[in-house]
């Protein structure tokens, strides 16, 4: 439905159009009325109108003239010009300010309805093209944001395709002559009012990567912004800013953003800058080094920069429990963390190892622990990593060890893969026999992983994907199968059968069976 003003000197004349229109079946649901042409531009102000019918002739401002004046600020309004004078130049002043239709009075009611009915279906028209253009905006800028996502991850993680990257690249219309690498860390529980839900966390990330990027362009600077796990991954083009090519003055730039945000969004952030790189096979490397001058960060906000770093700082323990998630990682088959993960465990190599030598020998002992625990873990053997594993010893760069970690830790997954599907399901099926031979105990995912010979970190996983669903959504749906059982012998109260199906708790039994039988113990019973 659309809004009508009708503009015309004579109350008469107002009224007339306005019976017609309401007697008619045109698609208009409020109609506005001015007198003159100055009360036109007021009243268009807040009623917003989206057809003028009004009168050419009137007294102080003109129709042609108050039309110029409302057009400027609506100029999609859609003009019906009366008249009562057939005057060319009328005609042609009011084709110059944008008006869709001419009538000249007196004019028959179906003329009216029939100029009005022809001004209704432009605007349809125009909806839809906004509408079709918009669309085509959105599905454009989804398409980019996918990309620039894309290549963000692509050059976050050694090992990938750089060829792809240079597809990506050449799609986007970027240029790769310098670029720096930052990664910035969200402190939600530092702000004035700590974040604490997940959701809320999720919509303030996501303005802080859509401000990032609207800032660095305000400086005329292209961003790729990216969330990878808890951090925001930034690949920024120096390509045209030659002063952003000293450390300092980019560390100046990011500091001066980052506090603008701070104080727009008021939760702090940290970011870590990168060494400047011209080529794309070293956007990773700083990427790397961008996380580590970010943890050098102690406070919850500030800037700092890997080239400010001194050795010493750069020197850090080894990072165990990183080597210990990336084993976690490698058994749930998350390849792109375990990319990520190497990365940072090379980048603390080469940064604490001088020679070549001594980084060879920390992989393989790397190697070393992921093979026995990644054996304790399966019961497999990775026999195929052993052959990788000796060639370590001969890598002659941190780039060849990089690249070759890679390499032994896929080979790995892909082992782990294939032996996965029968062997797979003969210990979730032990497991599962033992459920259903003890579902009356205090039954644990610990004792079932126990029966089965592997961690119950890795029976978690395995028995999702064999049996669809979490180990205690099974033994739920044993105890209550057997409860189902048990419930048509009469003489056995519902305490009794929950008791005996391992529930000590009778309203939580109740409350279970209701869960899964959609009914609860009683009612079952009584339907029986």
């Amino acid at each position: 439905m659309y809004k009508i003003m009708i503009v015309d000197d004579e109350s008469i004349e107002r009224d007339a159009l306005k019976y017609i229109i309401k007697q008619s079946e045109l698609e208009i649901n409020e109609i506005e009325e001015a007198c003159s042409g100055r009360e036109a531009i007021e009243k268009a102000m807040l009623f917003k109108p989206d057809i003028l019918l009004i009168d050419i002739k009137m007294p102080g401002i003109n129709g042609i003239e108050a039309v110029k004046r409302i057009k400027q600020i609506f100029p999609d309004l859609q003009v019906l010009f009366l008249t009562a004078f057939n005057y060319f130049n009328y005609a042609q002043e009011a084709i110059k300010v944008g008006a869709k239709e001419f009538v000249v009075k007196p004019a028959t009611n179906d003329q009216i309805i029939q100029a009005l009915e022809g001004i209704i279906n432009n605007l349809k028209k125009d909806q839809e093209r906004k509408f079709r253009e918009r669309e085509a905006k959105t599905r454009l800028e989804q398409v980019t944001n996918y990309f620039e996502s894309e290549l963000v991850a692509l050059l976050s993680i050694a090992g990938n395709d750089i060829s792809q990257a240079e597809e990506y690249l050449n799609i986007l219309g970027l240029r790769m002559e310098k670029a720096v690498a930052i990664v910035a860390e969200i402190n939600y529980s530092a702000g004035e009012i700590p974040v604490v839900s997940a959701l809320q966390k999720g919509m303030i990330k996501k303005r802080y990567m859509v401000k990032l990027k609207a800032e660095f362009e305000k400086e005329n600077i292209k961003t790729l912004v990216c969330p990878v796990g808890e951090h925001i991954y930034m690949i920024v083009f120096l390509n045209n800013r030659e002063d952003l090519h000293d450390q300092d003055n980019i560390a100046r730039l990011v500091g001066r953003i980052n506090e603008q945000l701070h104080m727009q969004l008021n939760v702090p952030l940290k970011a870590g800058i990168g060494n400047h790189c011209n080529v794309l096979d070293d956007i990773c490397a700083s990427f790397t080094r961008a996380k580590i001058a970010l943890h050098k960060i102690k406070t919850p906000y500030g800037v700092n920069c890997y080239s400010h770093l001194t050795r010493q700082d750069t020197k850090q323990q080894y990072p165990v429990m990183k080597e210990q998630e990336l084993y976690r990682k490698i058994i749930s088959g998350d390849e792109r963390e375990v990319s990520i993960i190497i990365n940072e465990l090379i980048e603390w190599i080469q940064n604490n190892h001088s020679s070549t030598e001594e980084m060879c020998r920390k992989v393989f002992e790397m190697m070393v622990f992921l093979k026995r625990s990644l054996s304790i873990e399966t019961k497999l053997s990775f026999n195929a990593v052993d052959d990788f594993m000796e060639n370590i010893l001969e890598m002659k760069s941190a780039e060849m060890l990089r690249g070759y970690s890679h390499e032994i830790i896929k080979q790995m997954m892909n082992e782990l893969r294939s032996s996965m599907s029968s062997r797979t399901v003969l210990l979730v099926n032990k497991a599962c026999e033992h459920v259903r031979e003890n579902f009356s105990r205090d039954l644990t995912l610990e004792d079932a992983a126990a029966v089965a010979g592997i961690s119950q970190y890795y029976l978690s996983k395995v028995f999702k994907q064999v049996k669809q669903m979490n180990f205690v959504d099974y033994l739920s749906m044993v105890r209550i199968e057997k409860a189902k059982e048990l419930l048509r012998n009469p003489s056995l109260s519902i305490n009794e059968v929950s008791s005996m199906v391992g529930y000590s708790d009778a309203n939580y039994f109740s409350r279970v069976f209701k869960k899964i039988e959609k009914i609860s113990p009683s009612d079952y019973r009584t339907r029986l």
